[in-house]
């Protein structure tokens, strides 16, 4: 891969051009076949030969790196000059050891942009103020390693642009009390508090990244002499601590978090007119990135469920025949919190059940028993165990499941409910913990909302997903683990403007670890037809939220 450069501006500081002046002359020039190797040693010695890091390698790479010297041929050379080998970015092609690092150009969460243009960051950062007009005036927030790279990317920083070199465990903090502030981070430093912004279109967190067409897939290798350069790759690789990549997309989950969902009234209706799989068909491009897709389905599929009528007494059941718009969008898991599941009766929900079952679609929170209701489900995924188990607070006492009747589990005993989280810690890489809790007709959610959300986060919830919010609600990230206390609506028919607004939490779960959260927002319309926001009122919308969630 050949990645653009920036054309250096005509006046940087001194100190800044020599060290760029040396990047460019590592990137560009390939070593000669006949290169004298560097040696340090004086005459009658042991041959050895000085390795220079870039200091623009990330820390893994750079401890992969330092494996070479405990072979007592190479040492460590201050400078590329002094060595007969360097490791650094942008290698050239005949470097004998290569990897490619892919680093995500990130904001704090509560940022509004998703995008930001290359060229325009690289603008910005040689100077121009007004480069990135949709973030304001950022501060960018970046570690040594990650400034030094974009030196080599960019060019040198000019003058005055607002520039912090932080530790790289401070980088985080100091972004979200800076705000609004960037920075760019390897991919194995991304944290759920990140927002990964694409870049030109790409988010580094997509699983089907095109690494030739993405600015910041980075090429690391060695250039120098040929000869000492493939002895250094071939001790290193000996050591088995070099990477190909930071990233391997078969180890990453996105796990697609849904609303509510009520196949019936006048969403039924509406299906009965424009066919059943028409309903979804707005809203399933969002959902098709998801290796498990989530459905809160709160109301139960009933053979004999009357056709609805939209001037006649609303029917809290499903035809069976609506089950198509599930089967269309290929759920992997569905909740059963919900408030009306049993309200056509005990026995609808059992042959709901069954319905489930056939298709083979497991579910949690709800079942034929208490003992069943309160099982969680561990679905695993591309190496990662992902477990799933919730339960419903305001009831009413009719959709509760007991020792020998179906429904939803209560949320009556939260601290079996939490010690039930904790033993999903320990069954499973990454927790989600669900609430069907009470509604409230203002997204903020109130102080005992908070508390209890808070508590179920601090049992081992690494996602606590409110699914009860006809309204959306606010969101919230406790000791570092996201809550969000209500998405809104998926399938359903509601008449107030600020109901038909809805979320879509995708997650990504990479290695075992929640890395990344992704606001997806809609808007219902047309008899509970959901489709994706249009990009003004999605702005406004995630403005909106981020500002009731107190940031």
């Amino acid at each position: 891969m050949t990645r653009p450069r920036f054309i250096q501006p005509a006046l940087p500081t001194l100190a800044v051009l020599l060290v760029a002046c040396t990047l460019s002359t590592v990137q560009n020039q390939e070593p000669a076949s006949t290169a004298t190797p560097v040696s340090l040693s004086p005459v009658g010695e042991e041959v050895q030969y000085g390795v220079w890091l870039h200091p623009a390698l990330p820390p893994t790479l750079a401890a992969a790196a330092t494996s070479v010297f405990e072979d007592p041929t190479f040492v460590r050379s201050d400078t590329p000059e002094a060595a007969a080998v360097q490791i650094t970015p942008w290698p050239g092609e005949a470097s004998p050891l290569r990897t490619t690092w892919i680093y995500a150009v990130v904001a704090p969460f509560p940022t509004v942009p998703d995008d930001i243009g290359w060229e325009a960051l690289g603008r910005y950062w040689q100077g121009d103020p007004g480069a990135l007009p949709e973030f304001g005036t950022p501060q960018l927030i970046l570690s040594q390693d990650s400034a030094e790279l974009l030196t080599v990317t960019y060019g040198p920083t000019a003058p005055g642009t607002p520039l912090t070199i932080a530790p790289a465990e401070q980088v985080l903090d100091q972004a979200w009390a800076t705000r609004p502030a960037l920075s760019v981070v390897p991919f194995e430093s991304l944290d759920p508090r990140w927002k990964v912004l694409a870049v030109d279109g790409q988010p580094a967190i997509d699983k089907a990244l095109n690494i030739e067409e993405y600015p910041f897939a980075v090429e690391f290798g060695l250039t120098g002499d040929p000869a000492v350069a493939a002895q250094i790759a071939e001790t290193i690789q000996s050591k088995g601590t070099w990477p190909t990549s930071n990233v391997d997309p078969m180890r990453m989950t996105v796990v697609t978090m849904t609303g509510v969902t009520a196949l019936s009234r006048a969403v039924a209706w509406n299906m009965e007119n424009i066919g059943i799989e028409a309903q979804g068909a707005d809203i399933k491009p969002l959902l098709a990135d998801a290796d498990i897709l989530h459905v809160s389905n709160e109301v139960a599929f009933a053979p004999g469920c009357p056709p609805p009528d939209p001037n006649g007494e609303p029917k809290f059941c499903s035809d069976d025949r609506y089950m198509a718009l599930l089967r269309d969008l290929d759920p992997d898991v569905i909740e059963l919190t919900g408030n009306h599941i049993n309200d056509w009766g005990v026995e609808a929900f059992v042959h709901t059940l069954d319905v489930y079952d056939q298709d083979e679609i497991p579910y949690f929170g709800g079942g034929r028993s208490l003992d069943e209701a309160r099982q969680t489900v561990v679905i695993e995924s591309f190496g990662n165990r992902i477990a799933f188990l919730g339960c419903n607070l305001p009831g009413p006492a009719k959709a509760w499941a007991a020792d020998l009747y179906a429904g939803a589990a209560p949320c009556d005993d939260y601290a079996a409910f939490q010690a039930q989280v904790a033993a999903a810690r320990e069954a499973a890489d990454v927790v989600i913990a669900t609430q069907q809790y009470y509604e409230f007709e203002h997204p903020d959610p109130t102080p005992q909302q908070v508390a209890d959300f808070t508590a179920i986060s601090e049992a081992g919830a690494d996602i606590v997903s409110g699914s009860q919010a006809h309204q959306p609600q606010t969101l919230a990230f406790h000791q570092g683990r996201f809550i969000h206390y209500g998405l809104g609506n998926l399938f359903f028919d509601p008449l107030e403007d600020v109901k038909k607004q809805f979320f879509i939490d995708q997650h990504v779960i990479y290695d075992g670890r929640h890395i990344s959260t992704v606001l997806l927002t809609g808007r219902i319309e047309n008899y509970g037809r959901p489709a994706p926001m249009a990009p003004e009122e999605r702005r406004a919308f995630l403005a909106l939220m981020f500002a009731e969630s107190g940031w």
